[in-house]
């Protein structure tokens, strides 16, 4: 299976089904983890967009704790520029068959505005 990493933009625009199957994490983000953790600094204004899309499909992945799907998860003490925003926009899509050991099956958001919920069955 393919699984995504990143701490930048995602956008899942490219007009072609993106599948994210059968993966495992020790932690957090079995299938794709978006994060910012303390020691990343970005000091100019940062407006970070992930939108996933009725393209992707997140399958049966594992997260030891947290975020078997899909984690989000930015620290409280990331260095960001003033006015920065980072915003998640799921419309669409398939999440199914994740779990965790813990927290957000689906999908686990941290430090979000939203509270995470967890939207597998």
């Amino acid at each position: 299976g393919l699984r995504i990493e990143t701490n930048c933009e995602f956008k899942n625009t490219l007009g072609k089904k993106t599948i994210v199957r059968d993966n495992t994490a020790a932690t957090v983000g079995g299938g794709i983890h978006f994060y910012g953790y303390e020691s990343n600094a970005y000091p100019t204004t940062q407006n970070w967009v992930y939108n996933l899309n009725d393209n992707l499909e997140v399958l049966d992945n594992y997260a030891g704790d947290r975020g078997g799907g899909i984690a989000f998860e930015f620290s409280e003490k990331m260095q960001i520029g003033d006015n920065s925003s980072i915003t998640a926009n799921i419309d669409g899509g398939i999440i199914n068959g994740n779990t965790a050991g813990n927290y957000g099956g689906g999908i686990y958001a941290k430090n979000s505005t939203n509270s995470a919920k967890n939207y597998d069955k």
